[in-house]
């Protein structure tokens, strides 16, 4: 009894004439790699800090000072950076979110909505909206609280910012170690905030607080804004980090290119010897300044040149 491998031999024999048996021919393997992945002597220093920590580990409290610190220096010292974030702030925030209550009591609803618009404003809860994300974009993070001041009545429910020092791990009773905490916040094994907490004071204000006396808050009581951007990610860096390195140069660039012209503005012609008859100079009081008349039309002696400095800016 034959087997079907010789009767295809056999079929494939008949039909071609060949008389050579038929191999299986396997596909060639195919070789590729990513280029990226290969480290060489031109990529070499431009990966060489990349790394594999995870969120809070490459956020840490020192790295997000740092950032922090040299993105509140650039908002107030460049004009594109903090106009950016005024304008956003401006367009989302505009005035204010305003109440429309839609119940079948009309009255009801305009006695509401008139409590909640003299409340906004004597709490002045636009200009902390906007203040609020502004921080969030230079900071990367900021936060609230409810609070009350009595003085108000009726409605004493008020609202307290905190910038991201304030909120930071306790200098006494801080437990080390600690898996699930992340420098003032304390999560659970899913990464969801339990509790906060604040010191009393700023630690760069100008009150003296030896102790730095703070107080743990429920999740509850407070809102924590910032952008995850990573899993595990408990603490935010400012949205505008990857940019820091180019802001500084677009304000070197702008003081290089006016230095230039004020430069070449100063110097409206300079006079220049051609001829090797003529002495060079011996000290500075030998440079003449010569007062130059308008709409003038002049010859110059021979072995002298005019010209004029070239900025060599765009």
């Amino acid at each position: 009894m034959t087997s079907i491998k010789d009767r295809i031999q056999s079929a494939f024999r008949g039909l071609f004439g060949v008389q050579t048996p038929v191999t299986a021919v396997r596909p060639p393997e195919i070789q590729a790699t990513f280029d990226l992945a290969q480290t060489t002597v031109h990529n070499r220093r431009h990966w060489a800090n990349a790394d594999s920590l995870a969120a809070r580990a490459s956020m840490s409290p020192a790295v997000r000072a740092i950032i922090r610190k040299r993105s509140r220096h650039e908002f107030d010292n460049n004009s594109w950076y903090s106009g950016i974030l005024r304008t956003a702030a401006n367009h989302i925030v505009g005035c204010g979110p305003r109440l429309q209550v839609l119940t079948t009591d009309h009255d009801a609803n305009t006695r509401l909505e008139k409590a909640w618009l003299k409340w906004s404003r004597q709490v002045m809860l636009a200009d902390k909206l906007r203040m609020m994300f502004e921080t969030y974009w230079k900071d990367g993070e900021v936060f609230a609280m409810r609070t009350s001041l009595p003085s108000r009545w009726p409605i004493s429910l008020d609202i307290r910012t905190f910038e991201a020092e304030q909120c930071a791990a306790p200098w006494i009773g801080q437990r080390l170690g600690e898996p699930y905490a992340d420098d003032g916040i304390r999560t659970d094994p899913n990464n969801n905030e339990i509790e906060y907490h604040f010191y009393d004071q700023h630690p760069g204000d100008v009150v003296f607080t030896p102790t730095l006396s703070g107080k743990w808050f429920p999740d509850k009581d407070v809102v924590h804004l910032f952008r995850r951007e990573r899993p595990g990610q408990v603490r935010g860096i400012p949205r505008a980090t990857s940019a820091l390195n180019t802001l500084p140069v677009m304000r070197r660039q702008e003081m290089a290119t006016l230095l230039a012209s004020e430069t070449s503005a100063s110097f409206a012609t300079y006079l220049k010897s051609t001829s090797p008859a003529i002495p060079s100079v011996q000290s500075p009081e030998d440079f003449a300044e010569l007062e130059i008349a308008f709409n003038m039309l002049t010859t110059l002696p021979q072995g002298w040149d005019i010209s004029q400095v070239d900025s060599k800016h765009p």
